[in-house]
């Protein structure tokens, strides 16, 4: 080999012993021996000659290749609990994590050599009385502390104390988001309650860290703790940036009753009676920048308090999280400070509503006589007013006004998410009562109560349909219909055009056709024809969906459709029937019904993509007969109802 051209002639000491011609440049830290470029080997920081690294390369494959092993064990284990199901239970799936954990670290203890012991493809589940599997790796202690505060500080919580009965399991914690929370969970089968309990407090705790004002660490509190000149595309997390846009929605719609940037007014009004009303405008603007990046710009000096609509989300994911828990619930109600979010049934063997009681503003012990009591079904209930502070302090603030807000006592909405219903229990106690429900009759599926500073309730037309009790049957001073009477139903279907255009094929319309009380409670579902069987298409007929069959407490459950649900039928002209009995065959009273139809077509008017058309009519079902008519729609014609002897 020839020597590399600046190397002086190496002397016999200072040589690398397997290349003389080379010189020394190091020395082998496990045998001392000198090192030269070509035999140099580097290892954990460590100088060693080529012959000490080949010996610990092959010292080391043995456990190198058990560590593999064992990954590859587990990895194949974890796939087979993903793709099984239907077969592995989560208590299965624990137990066989924990077997193949185990197997490896009695591998390990017992060195590379040892023989891995098999691994159980199906292990049976553990027996109810046994003692719960270990959580998953990475899973929350079982008692994590409480999430700091929205509108109040924070502390940790006592030990969870779950109140069981037959079939659900019910916990209840303090100094949550600075209240209470309460959690129900009905148990699909018997199954500890604690999983479901830890989920719902790590979601709260998660997001408290993005809308706490009281936490000088979340998101919401540096934000606020910027210079306002510096708040120019801020980058925000998505729950933030969501949070946000619906609060400059509100913001619109309210007329700006609702300010989400007015915190500096809110602060100063806490130590002075009277303060200046908020600017005109929300103040910032919320833009996307990529697929998940957002960014924040505020255009005034001012101050986040998004409290009156981030207690209501975060009640909705810790719904969410509950819901996602394995085994999966019946049903579940979380409810902080009165912002209660449901899902599913109030009992195990059978579907039944939640009963919800609204507290009376004028009188707000926890054992006073509730001011109303609603039955319901996937929906969410939020209430708002001064009365749940302390005497003398007032937390509801005008901002068009810049002083606390009078003329309401208190305002209950229900609506399909808490946000929703949270955010709009705050504006309904600052706008005056009869432009809270205009305001409410123009949203879908969204009913409210309202008690005025006079002690005069006002309620939307939607909230005698969640009023809780048996719908109206006849008694005997009531009379039923007259024999063979009759309520008979006509319309045609037809495609809208311009004029001139010729006839040609269009998709066929969705069709729902129900009759109502007086107090907008769905009595009898008389033709229900759409597509497919499943909840997604039936929200495509909207008034449907809220008014027949949310709000009247239709299931959650698609399969329930399949009594009343068929393919949409070809344009024509219909006749339904009905005859004086509800949905559950009971007989009805005489009195004045409403008649109502909802259709959808792909590409209706005005030639959008999904438009729907929908018709309603009131007609008396008495001892005479009667007849009623609705104005003729591009789509939907000839609308008529006959109340009759049958020929």
């Amino acid at each position: 080999m020839p020597t590399p051209p600046d190397a002086s002639p190496p002397s016999a000491g200072d040589s690398c012993p397997r290349h003389p011609e080379w010189p020394r440049v190091a020395s082998c830290a496990e045998c001392q021996s000198p090192v030269c470029t070509l035999c140099k080997r580097s290892r954990a920081g460590r100088t060693l000659c080529l012959s000490c690294s080949v010996s610990q390369s092959q010292s080391q494959s043995p456990a190198l290749r058990a560590r593999l092993g064992q990954a590859l064990g587990l990895l194949a284990a974890l796939l087979t609990c993903l793709l099984l199901p239907g077969v592995i239970r989560r208590g299965e799936e624990q137990a066989l994590v924990s077997s193949v954990l185990e197997a490896e670290r009695a591998k390990s203890s017992q060195g590379p050599d040892a023989p891995a012991p098999p691994v159980a493809p199906h292990l049976p589940a553990p027996p109810v009385d046994s003692p719960a599997p270990a959580p998953p790796l990475g899973s929350p202690s079982p008692s994590p502390a409480a999430a700091p505060a929205l509108g109040e500080g924070a502390g940790s919580p006592p030990p969870p104390q779950p109140l069981a009965s037959a079939g659900r399991v019910e916990f209840n914690q303090e100094n949550v988001l600075g209240t209470s929370l309460r959690l129900v969970v009905v148990l699909p089968e018997e199954a500890p309650g604690a999983p479901y309990l830890e989920a719902a407090l790590d979601e709260i705790q998660r997001h408290s860290k993005t809308f706490s004002r009281h936490d000088p660490e979340s998101e919401l509190s540096q934000l606020n703790a910027l210079p306002w000149e510096k708040r120019r595309d801020v980058r925000i997390s998505k729950y933030l940036a969501r949070v946000l846009g619906w609060s400059v929605s509100w913001h619109e719609r309210s007329g700006g009753a609702f300010a989400p940037y007015a915190g500096l007014l809110f602060r100063r009004l806490e130590k002075a009676p009277q303060g200046t009303p908020a600017a005109k405008g929300v103040g910032f603007r919320v833009a996307r920048k990529g697929k998940r990046t957002y960014s924040l710009t505020c255009e005034r000096d001012g101050a986040f308090d998004l409290d009156a609509i981030a207690k209501g989300f975060i009640v909705d994911r810790a719904l969410r999280a509950v819901m996602r828990t394995k085994p999966t619930p019946r049903g579940a109600l979380v409810d902080i400070g009165g912002e209660i979010a449901l899902a599913g049934s109030a009992e195990r063997d059978r579907d039944a509503p939640w009963p919800i009681e609204v507290a009376d503003p004028r009188r707000p012990a926890e054992n006073s006589p509730p001011l109303a009591q609603l039955a319901l079904r996937g929906l969410c209930v939020a209430s708002s007013g001064n009365y749940g502070r302390a005497r003398g302090r007032k937390h509801l603030i005008d901002p068009r006004r810049g002083a606390p807000a009078r003329g309401v006592l208190g305002a209950t909405v229900v609506a399909p998410d808490t946000a929703s219903a949270d955010v709009l229990a705050t504006i309904l106690c600052i706008l005056p009562p009869r432009e809270s429900l205009t305001l409410v009759e123009s949203l879908p599926g969204v009913a409210a109560l309202v008690l005025d500073s006079e002690e005069r309730v006002w309620r939307s037309r939607r909230w005698r349909a969640l009023s809780a009790g048996p719908s109206k049957r006849p008694g005997p001073a009531e009379l039923r219909w007259p024999a063979d009477y009759v309520l008979e139903v006509e319309f045609t279907l037809r495609e809208s055009r311009p004029t001139g255009e010729k006839r040609r094929k269009f998709k066929r319309h969705g069709t729902a056709v129900w009759i109502e009380d007086q107090a907008g409670r769905r009595v009898r579902l008389l033709a229900l024809w759409h597509d497919r069987g499943e909840l997604k298409y039936l929200r495509k007929l909207p008034a449907f969906w809220w008014d027949g069959w949310v709000l009247s407490g239709g299931p959650n459950d698609p399969r329930a459709l399949k009594n009343t649900t068929r393919a949409t039928r070809a344009p024509g002209h219909y006749r339904l029937e009905w005859d004086g009995r509800d949905d559950s065959g009971q007989h009805v009273p005489q009195g004045r019904y409403r008649v109502r139809i909802d259709i959808n077509r792909e590409n209706g008017p005005p030639r959008g993509r999904e438009e729907h058309t929908e018709a309603a009519l009131e007609i008396e079902c008495g001892a005479s007969e009667a007849t009623g008519h609705s104005p003729d729609q591009p789509e939907l014609a000839d609308v008529s109802a006959s109340y009759r002897q049958r020929p």
